[in-house]
């Protein structure tokens, strides 16, 4: 260990030495306060993983700061998965406390906000590719980009009523959407998934011919028939006397709701 000299005098013929572990340490942490000032950038070893953040020894005798919320642009960034004891980490000065010698450090200021070029790197119409990161009762969230997410409606996800989101997408996936509307201030945007597809009814008469023979799903059960799923996001209507060669006094005699069966298009 080193030691800092606090005396070195003669007494007769011995020679008395005092040295100071303290003294040392307070001499290196003040000469690496008056040598480093806030936005510099510096380097270290992470010493410590917390949930609400990283110990990162910058020198064996000052240790920084890294908080949660300063390691990524992206709130849902999981620290405790990215880093290990050990890795060397890069961050900017954010605080310099010299009077209680406490330092904190941010790596994502290391880069621009995302924010700030998102009309530039995302703009409005065009089609981007995003990975699928939340599902709720009405429409699902995509992340563009560290720190950007935006929203599907469920009204942008289907062109004919209303359906399983589940069944569309999930987590993970990757999948393409286009960007609607972008509001910076608030950091939200909007995305629609059916518009990237295109609107199946578009030239209808050129993609089914009468006579086709498809499958499809029943999806509900009528007094006078079935609404049937499609392909394509397309749903058809089978009126009761198209379901059977005979008499048919009540639908649900002959199907429930879900089932997959074989149909022929009548246009």
């Amino acid at each position: 260990m080193d030691f800092l000299v606090l005396k070195n005098e003669k007494r007769r013929k011995r020679i008395n030495i005092v040295v100071s572990r303290k003294g040392l340490v307070e001499k290196y942490v003040e000469e690496f306060f008056n040598n480093h000032h806030l936005n510099m950038i510096v380097e270290g070893k992470i010493s410590g993983i917390k949930e609400f953040g990283l110990f990162v020894n910058l020198n064996p005798y000052v240790t920084a700061l890294a908080p949660k919320s300063e390691l990524s642009w992206d709130k849902k960034f999981d620290h405790t998965k990215v880093y290990n004891i050990g890795d060397k980490i890069k961050g900017v000065i954010v605080k310099l406390d010299k009077e209680n010698k406490k330092v904190s450090i941010s790596v994502k200021r290391l880069k621009n906000d995302p924010w700030e070029e998102v009309e530039k790197k995302f703009p409005v119409d065009s089609v981007v590719t995003g990975e699928v990161v939340d599902i709720f009762p009405f429409g699902f969230a995509i992340k563009l980009d560290e720190g950007i997410e935006g929203l599907v409606h469920e009204s942008e996800i289907f062109w004919t009523g209303k359906g399983r989101i589940e069944d569309i997408v999930k987590v993970g996936d990757l999948v393409k959407v286009k960007v609607i509307s972008i509001d910076k201030d608030r950091k939200k945007i909007t995305l629609s998934y059916k518009q990237v597809l295109g609107d199946p009814w578009e030239n209808i008469e050129e993609k089914i011919n009468e006579g086709d023979i498809v499958d499809g799903q029943v999806e509900k059960l009528l007094p006078n028939g079935i609404i049937v799923k499609l392909g394509n996001n397309l749903t058809g209507f089978s009126h009761v006397s198209e379901l059977s060669w005979n008499f048919v006094d009540n639908v649900e005699d002959l199907f429930n709701e879900g089932i997959k069966l074989k149909l022929k298009y009548c246009i």
